[in-house]
């Protein structure tokens, strides 16, 4: 495992995994990348279902528009993880990242009349 240079919290591992097909061992690599996205000053910013399922619809939106690779998530009160596929090229993940805690982050701010808060 090794951090990547990215500003966001975000870890590359590569997996290893060998099944026997025909008599042949074949071996595959997946190098997939963690990311984990906090809330603006560690707050509970995503605990009423309200903020999550808008998250989650953003998160679907970047998945369609960008064709990011997601290969399994969490989202937490305070913060998300993703597991996203390392093969996507880093414009791809920074432009998803960017539409989900931007459009979360207004949605929010409208939802609390609110004049400023990020998510990130």
């Amino acid at each position: 495992m090794y951090k990547c240079d990215n500003k966001k919290h975000c870890y590359k591992f590569k997996l290893k995994a060998a099944y026997k097909c025909h008599e042949q061992i074949v071996t595959i690599y997946l190098v997939i990348y963690h990311i984990t996205h906090r809330c603006h000053k560690k707050e509970f910013l995503l605990k009423l279902v309200k903020g999550r399922q808008r998250f989650l619809h953003w998160l679907f939106q970047a998945k369609k528009r960008y064709d990011l690779s997601i290969l399994n998530y969490i989202v937490t009160s305070n913060h998300i993880d993703l597991l996203v596929d390392a093969g996507e090229p880093h414009e791809t993940i920074s432009k998803s990242i960017q539409l989900i805690a931007g459009r979360t982050g207004q949605e929010y701010k409208q939802r609390k009349n609110r004049k400023s808060l990020e998510l990130g």
